[in-house]
C-alpha cells in the first residue's frame, strides 16, 4: 500500500481516481493502487491481465510502493492491464510528470496554477458585462504564426533556450506569453524572480522544467549585481526556458553599439549577440525584427535565443 503525503480522498472524485491531484511520487503510487483496488484486481490478477505484454508482481509492488517513481512505460502497461481507456492516458501521463518534478524551486509554481495578475498580465477595464478578472483573450498571429511565440516555444522547450517579446505598452506582451505557457507547458514549473541574484540562486541548482519568468527584462539587466553570461549559460543548459518582455527602445538600446557592459559584444564577421547560446543575429536584421513598434491586436515581434 502506498504511503501517500495527502489524504487518498483527495484523489478520489465520486468514484473514479482523479489523477489530476496527483503532485508527488507518494499520491500518484496511491492513486495507481486505488485504480487498481477499484478493479478488484490483485497483483497476481494485474499480472494475468497485462499479458502479452509482463507486470511481474515485484514490478507492481515497486510500483505502488511509492519510493521511487517507475517508468512511464510500466505505467502504460498497468493502466492498460486496468482496462483504462486510452484516451484517459493523457491525465495519467501529466501526472506521472508532475510527480517527476514534485519538488520545484522556492517559490515557483505550476504554470497552470499562476496567478496571470501577478505576472504583470492588465486587469479587464470595469464595464458592464465583463466578467471575470482577465479580458477574452483573442488569439493573434504572433501566437500560432510559424515563428510566432508558440512555435519558439516548442522549440525551446526540449533542451532550454529563451523567447523575449518586443513591444510597446499594453499591447499584449505579458498576456500573450502567459497564455502560450498555460497552452503548452501547463505542467512545468514557473519562477518569477524578485532580481538577478534569485536567478543566481535558482542557476546553481536548476530543477528541471522550469520557466523563468523575465516580465521587463531591463530590470534585470541594470545595477552592479545584474544578470550576467554565467547565470544564463547554467539556465539554459539545464534545459531551462526564459520568457521576456522588453519595450522597443529599450532593445534598440540593448543591441545598438556600443553595448552596455552587461551585455557582451563579440566580433564574428560583424555580428553581435548578448548570450552565449543565443543565435548570433546581424545587426542589420535584428533591429528591423525587434525595433519596430508593435502593432496593437495584431502582431507583438519576437526574438528568440534556442
Amino acid at each position: 500500500m502506498a504511503k501517500a503525503s495527502e489524504p487518498e480522498s483527495a484523489l478520489v472524485q465520486g468514484d473514479q481516481v482523479d489523477p489530476a491531484a496527483v503532485q508527488t511520487v507518494a499520491q500518484l503510487a496511491a492513486a495507481l493502487d486505488r485504480l487498481r483496488r477499484s478493479r478488484s484486481l490483485s497483483y497476481a490478477g494485474l499480472e494475468r491481465a497485462a499479458r502479452p505484454d509482463a507486470l511481474p508482481r515485484s514490478t507492481v509492488s515497486d510500483l505502488l510502493r511509492g519510493e521511487t517513481r517507475s517508468t512511464w512505460e510500466t505505467v502504460e502497461v498497468f493502466l492498460r492491464a486496468c482496462e483504462v481507456a486510452k484516451n484517459e492516458w493523457g491525465a495519467w501521463h501529466q501526472a506521472w510528470q508532475r510527480a517527476g518534478s514534485a519538488v520545484g524551486p522556492a517559490g515557483a509554481v505550476r504554470v497552470e496554477r499562476a496567478q496571470p495578475r501577478h505576472l504583470g498580465v492588465h486587469a479587464a477595464i470595469d464595464v458592464l458585462g465583463a466578467v471575470g478578472p482577465l479580458p477574452f483573450y483573442v488569439e493573434r498571429d504572433t501566437d500560432t504564426a510559424h515563428r510566432g511565440v508558440r512555435a519558439l516555444l516548442r522549440e525551446a522547450m526540449p533542451g532550454g533556450g529563451m523567447v523575449v517579446l518586443v513591444g510597446g505598452s499594453s499591447v499584449g506582451k505579458t498576456r500573450c506569453a502567459y497564455e502560450a505557457l498555460v497552452t503548452l507547458m501547463p505542467q512545468w514549473w514557473l519562477l518569477h524572480p524578485t532580481d538577478a541574484a534569485h536567478l543566481r540562486t535558482l542557476a546553481a541548482a536548476p530543477p528541471p522544467k522550469t520557466v523563468v519568468w523575465l516580465d521587463e527584462l531591463q530590470r534585470f539587466l541594470q545595477g552592479e549585481h545584474r544578470l550576467d553570461v554565467a547565470t544564463v549559460r547554467m539556465l539554459l543548459q539545464a534545459g531551462a526556458v526564459l520568457v521576456a518582455t522588453l519595450w522597443p527602445e529599450r532593445h534598440a538600446a540593448y543591441t545598438t553599439p556600443p553595448l552596455p557592459a552587461a551585455l557582451t559584444r563579440t566580433r564574428s564577421s560583424g555580428r553581435y549577440w548578448s548570450w552565449p547560446r543565443w543565435s548570433t543575429l546581424t545587426l542589420d536584421s535584428a533591429l528591423p525584427r525587434c525595433s519596430a513598434p508593435a502593432k496593437p491586436l495584431t502582431q507583438i515581434p519576437v526574438l528568440a535565443w534556442p
